[in-house]
């Protein structure tokens, strides 16, 4: 059968590579294609939603990786009580330092990052430059 077979491809099976950690979802305008991200340990993989394919591996954090995030440009990871910013799905950009306990939700909002820990605090992050003055809010 010439081109293969459409029924069976050849992929990676995505619960071998990642975890419990919910996986996020984003679109790249230029290459009109949607990216994933799964957490797998201090690392996060970024798969092509169209092949199933992997495209990279982020550089590995100190902690494991409890929540993902991401909007157009940056992917946002905590692990443990820290928020790291990267760039190009690899490098970290931007830390963000401030939470007492381990970070259980991320919510990118335009240039606003909202972080909540498993204590009940909620932080406001200015993306470019850390903490988000309460006057601002």
């Amino acid at each position: 059968m010439p081109g293969g077979s459409s029924l069976f491809s050849g992929f990676r099976v995505l619960a071998l590579y990642s975890n419990h950690v919910p996986h996020a979802l984003r679109f790249h305008k230029k290459h009109r294609e949607f990216y994933l991200l799964t957490a797998a340990g201090k690392c996060f993989h970024t798969y092509n939603v169209n092949k199933l394919g992997i495209v990279s591996v982020s550089n590995s954090l100190s902690d494991d990786i409890n929540v993902l995030a991401a909007d157009r440009m940056l992917v946002f990871v905590a692990a443990g009580r820290l928020v790291s910013a990267f760039a190009r799905n690899k490098e970290v950009v931007m830390c963000y330092h401030g939470h007492e306990q381990e970070v259980r939700l991320l919510l990118p909002l335009g240039d606003q990052l909202i972080s909540a820990d498993a204590g009940g605090d909620v932080i406001v992050w200015d993306v470019q430059g850390g903490y988000l003055p309460a006057a601002a809010l």
